[in-house]
């Protein structure tokens, strides 16, 4: 199958940011921080800063070697295990893939958008139940309101990088002992692409980007 996909070399990455050419392109997961979180306020009022930054470290760090092990496993390579849980989420994954048959054409493919001057890296680009998806992976305990934009942004900054169309796009969560899903054909990722175009008009609005 021929999508066009080519690797792109960033220059630099920031936290909030991907240096392209000396061009800034905010991160889309950045963009998407406008998008209120009662409940993560909630929770930061009631256990602490200090306590929620922990926490929110130890999860995100934890979350990036699980993203590295399952492209691991996709691309065939050794996977590293080193506590129960990454266990448990590798093997539900593993589980999960070979029931939907899933066939790489990219893994963490690098995505910009010079309209929006916004960029991202999409986790998988491929067929999934024979159809060209793209799918990002999560370990939260649930699926948050902003991952559906996430991923329609992605297949948008996707179709007009490549010129290739996909069915649809998705977000699968391995947390708990559990798989949590949610997929959205093309159509319902077009439907919710002013949703981000609005995040990104606010974003660039309150941190004063040209």
């Amino acid at each position: 199958m021929n999508t066009g996909v080519v690797n792109i070399v960033f220059v630099k990455t920031t936290k909030d940011a991907y240096i392209i050419d000396g061009r800034e392109y905010s991160r889309v997961t950045k963009v998407l921080d406008v998008i209120p979180k009662p409940e993560l306020d909630n929770w930061y009022r009631r256990m602490g800063k200090k306590y929620c930054d922990t926490k929110r470290d130890v999860r995100a760090s934890f979350g990036t070697r699980v993203h590295k092990e399952i492209q691991n496993l996709l691309e065939k390579k050794e996977v590293w295990v080193d506590d129960a849980e990454m266990m448990e989420d590798l093997q539900m994954f593993k589980e999960w893939s070979e029931k939907h048959n899933l066939k790489p054409v990219s893994l963490e493919q690098h995505l910009y958008n010079d309209d929006l001057m916004v960029a991202g890296t999409c986790d998988f680009i491929g067929e999934v139940d024979g159809e060209l998806k793209l799918l990002d992976w999560k370990t939260s305990k649930r699926l948050y309101d902003q991952y559906p934009i996430q991923v329609s942004a992605y297949l948008y900054m996707y179709e007009q990088q490549f010129d290739t169309k996909l069915e649809g796009a998705g977000i699968v969560s391995f947390r708990n002992g559990k798989v949590k899903e949610k997929h959205l054909d093309r159509s319902e990722c077009y439907k919710l692409l002013p949703i981000f175009k609005a995040c990104n008009l606010i974003y660039r609005w309150k941190y004063g980007k040209s």
